[in-house]
């Protein structure tokens, strides 16, 4: 099976949505080793990337007619998350060489903590701010890397949305391994979940419709 995302696909789906709503595009670490950050996806209109990859440098490949602003700490995120030609590039787990500046006091084997909870933070912070007129796509996610954000972080983040829709395009995680992990959690009735399976991409998405 091909696990990369049909980039025509994804284009397709969102074409409508970028006129009318903030798109979010989040990057797992997966996108980066499998070349799924293609040259078509990054120059589509996004209002905000994120990204668990620690790369130095990341960003610069959405700077096409537009001005990213990469974030590294959850004190410098600007007020305004959603920007499309001010182009937020948020790393959640920081910069492989760069170290934020509320760390630098910080202990070397306390670090790792102290960067996991930020990364929390910040997603939470994400979070809250959509709303039924957001939507964010995911390529590249694998819960079962150690670089990547657990799925039940991910999950819990989920409780500060006021609405809007969350897609997992080619995910490596099992779709009814999560399914019954947001079950554990008690999170079912709040959410609806619709499965695609499309024969000819090989691929599937996964939505998760917040229920207002």
């Amino acid at each position: 099976m091909n696990n990369r995302i049909n980039e025509d696909e994804v284009i397709s789906d969102l074409f409508k949505s970028f006129n009318q709503d903030n798109v979010i595009l989040f990057v797992g670490s997966s996108a980066i080793d499998n070349g799924e950050l293609t040259e078509k996806i990054c120059n589509l209109p996004w209002s905000c990337v994120i990204t668990t990859s620690k790369k130095d440098g990341f960003g610069v490949e959405f700077a096409n007619r537009r001005t990213p602003h990469r974030y590294i700490s959850f004190s410098d995120l600007p007020i305004n998350l959603f920007s499309r030609d001010n182009l937020p590039v948020i790393q959640l787990y920081g910069s492989e060489n760069e170290v934020p500046a509320e760390l630098e006091e910080v202990e070397d084997y306390l670090r790792p903590s102290f960067v996991k909870k930020q990364a929390e933070k910040i997603l939470n912070r994400v979070m809250s701010r959509m709303d039924i007129r957001t939507r964010m796509v995911v390529i590249g996610y694998n819960s079962n890397r150690a670089d990547e954000i657990p799925v039940e972080t991910f999950i819990f983040s989920w409780q500060e949305l006021r609405g809007g829709t969350i897609e997992f395009f080619n995910s490596d995680d099992n779709p009814s391994e999560m399914l019954t992990r947001i079950d554990s959690f008690g999170m079912m009735g709040n959410w609806q979940m619709h499965w695609l399976i499309s024969q000819k991409n090989i691929m599937y998405k996964k939505q998760f419709l917040m229920m207002m």
